[in-house]
Formats: structure tokens, C-alpha cells, sequence
């Protein structure tokens, strides 16, 4: 059985704008792998999802069962 857990909208300083900015690192980490450091594809998204993990489970406080579970999910 997973914990429960409530996503938080403004979970960074209770702005939504904020959060917006921060929970869009994997992305512009992607951005960056791909044009400046010329990384491959397969390196720069398993990166990428390392990294949303990560981003998910500090910003949100998502419990890290339930990160790693949404991350298999989503990879199918």
C-alpha cells in the first residue's frame, strides 16, 4: 500500500510562478544536454529523469515510493 499524498500547486513560497520555474530544471537540463554538451539521447533523458525525481521529491515532498512509482508509470 503507498502512502497518500496531495499535490501542492504553489509549492514553492506559495507561488505558482515559482514552483512553475523550479519543477522546469529537467527540462531546461534536457535543453542544455542536448545543445550545449551534445550529450546522447539515451544519457541526457535517463539524466533528465533523475533529476525530475529528484526535483519532485524536495519541491513537492512527495515520498519516495510514490516518486519512483509515478516514474515507472509515466515510462511506460
Amino acid at each position: 500500500m503507498q502512502a497518500q499524498w496531495f499535490h501542492n500547486y504553489c509549492a514553492v513560497g506559495n507561488n505558482i510562478g515559482l514552483t512553475a520555474l523550479v519543477v522546469s530544471l529537467p527540462i531546461w537540463f534536457l535543453f542544455w544536454a542536448f545543445s550545449v554538451k551534445r550529450m546522447r539521447g539515451y544519457i541526457a533523458a535517463s539524466l533528465a529523469l533523475l533529476l525530475t525525481i529528484v526535483v519532485t521529491i524536495l519541491t513537492y515532498r512527495m515520498p519516495v515510493p510514490v516518486a519512483l512509482s509515478a516514474a515507472a508509470l509515466g515510462s511506460c
